[in-house]
This record gives structure tokens, C-alpha cells and sequence, in this order.
């Protein structure tokens, strides 16, 4: 068997290593507020491929796979360890965590915002120290749940299981579909105070970035 050759290291997105200061959550809201059509409604609505995907019950069929996911993430591994009752009540999380993800995605705009700052005070409360080693990850240094790139890695966790899960049982959406439902997610990025520049240019690099 010939050895492969390496595949070239992409360079870093300089974004994913900022902090989401509270500055930068309300500036995040404010752009997502002007894009906002009908506040009553919220970010989406009945037309849009959110509501098609998230509201349909097969969903939860995904929620314990994402659950797991993000704890591939060393630095929400440890803020989990150290901060969360998961351990005890992971249940519990679960729970908490998709009431948030249905507020936002379902609620009005006053509830959308509300989740969105309730969701940045729980995270800025966490930070610590890694507890051991982990790729690029080093013992002993610090973390903080308001990165941008773990914020990332958990929306990502919530919007692929969630589209892998609905192809699985209604089979593959278009290409556009799939654009459409990514352009819709960086509204739901904003929630947590990720910038548009750190976000993949479109589904495909959002999956890549992913896997």
C-alpha cells in the first residue's frame, strides 16, 4: 500500500481564539436584531429550513449524540467536569440545554434575546484550568467557555447531528437546501457572540471544519 501524502494544515482562523466579551454578545445581537423580519415571529419562522428541521420530533433522536459530541471539545470536557452536574444529572443538561436551543430557534425576539443573555452570564462565570493534556490542549492552562471556537464547536455539534438526523429519517436535502439552512444558522451563531468572520464560508467548509 503506498503511504498517503499529508494533507496541508489549514491555517487557523485567528477569530476562534477570542473571548465573547458582553461587549461583543450585544453587538453580535444588535446586527442579528436588523435581520430580524418579524420580531413576534423570531429569527426564522414557519418557511424556514430551522423549523422544518428542528421542530420535527425526530430531532431528539440526535440529542445524546451532540450531548456527547461536544465533550470532544477538551475545553467544554472540562468545563463540564468541573462546573456542570452532567455527571450526576446528565439528564438534567440535556434537558437545560434544548430548552435554551428551542427558545431560541422557536421563541419571539424578546425571547431569543432573553436566552441569549442568560445563556453568556451561565458561560462567563466558567472558567479554570485543564486538568491534563489533550492535543493542542496543555495541562494547566487556562479556558473559558466564552471562546469563540468552543462556542463554535457546540453550534456545530446542535446543527449537523440535527440535519444528519432528519436526512436519516426523510431522506438528503438539496444542496441548496443545505446552504440555506447554514445561512440560517449564523443567525443562531450570533446568540452566543460568534462574529461572522469566524464562521465557514459555507455548508460544506462548515462540515469539513467539523469532521
Amino acid at each position: 500500500m503506498q503511504p498517503q501524502p499529508n494533507k496541508p494544515i489549514q491555517p487557523r482562523n485567528p477569530a476562534l481564539s477570542q473571548a465573547v466579551t458582553k461587549e461583543a454578545l450585544h453587538q453580535q445581537l444588535e446586527i442579528m436584531t436588523q435581520r430580524v423580519l418579524d420580531p413576534d415571529i423570531g429569527l426564522y419562522g414557519p418557511d424556514s429550513m430551522a423549523w422544518k428541521i428542528h421542530g420535527n420530533i425526530s430531532v431528539m433522536f440526535g440529542a445524546g449524540a451532540a450531548n456527547l459530541l461536544q465533550l470532544a471539545h477538551p475545553w467544554v470536557s472540562q468545563a463540564i467536569d468541573q462546573h456542570s452536574q452532567t455527571q450526576t444529572d446528565p439528564m438534567g443538561r440535556l434537558q437545560r440545554t434544548f430548552l435554551n436551543v428551542h427558545s431560541m430557534v422557536f421563541g419571539n425576539l424578546d425571547q431569543v434575546l432573553d436566552s441569549a443573555v442568560r445563556v453568556h452570564n451561565i458561560h462567563a462565570k466558567i472558567t479554570g484550568q485543564i486538568s491534563e493534556s489533550t492535543g493542542r490542549t496543555q495541562k494547566q492552562s487556562q479556558y473559558f467557555a466564552n471562546q469563540v471556537e468552543a462556542l463554535l464547536w457546540v453550534h456545530a455539534t446542535l446543527w449537523i447531528v440535527a440535519l444528519r438526523v432528519h436526512e436519516m429519517f426523510y431522506g438528503a436535502l438539496s444542496q441548496a437546501e443545505r446552504e440555506q439552512y447554514y445561512e440560517e444558522s449564523q443567525l443562531f451563531a450570533f446568540l452566543f457572540g460568534i462574529p461572522e468572520q469566524a464562521m465557514p464560508e459555507n455548508w460544506d467548509a462548515y462540515v469539513a471544519w467539523f469532521n
